[in-house]
C-alpha cells in the first residue's frame, strides 16, 4: 500500500505540478483547493503527508498565511500525519 499524499493548492488546477509528479512515483494522491474540501478530505480518509503549496509564505491563500493554514488543518485527526509547506523564492 502507497503513502496517502494530500497536496492543497491555492489554485485547483487540472494537473497539480506537485501531485503530478508524486502520482507518477506511485503516491496515493489527491489534490485540493477550495476551503470546504480540504477539512473533507482530511477527516475522509487522514493521509501520511500534507503538502502545503501554491504560492508564498503569506497571502497563498485569501487572508490566510500557510502557517495559518497548517494551524487550522492541524488537529487529533492529523496527529500523525507530516506536514510539507512549499513556499516560493522571490
Amino acid at each position: 500500500m502507497s503513502a496517502r499524499i494530500l497536496v492543497v493548492e491555492e489554485r485547483k488546477a487540472p494537473t497539480s505540478f506537485c501531485g503530478y509528479h508524486l502520482d507518477a512515483e506511485g503516491y496515493d494522491v489527491e489534490t485540493v483547493a477550495p476551503r470546504r474540501r480540504r477539512r473533507h478530505a482530511v477527516k475522509e480518509r487522514v493521509p501520511d503527508l500534507i503538502v502545503l503549496g501554491g504560492g508564498g509564505g503569506t497571502g497563498c491563500w485569501p487572508g490566510l498565511s500557510g502557517i495559518e493554514l497548517f494551524r487550522r488543518l492541524r488537529g487529533p485527526e492529523t496527529k500523525r500525519c507530516r506536514f510539507i509547506l512549499l513556499i516560493r523564492a522571490r
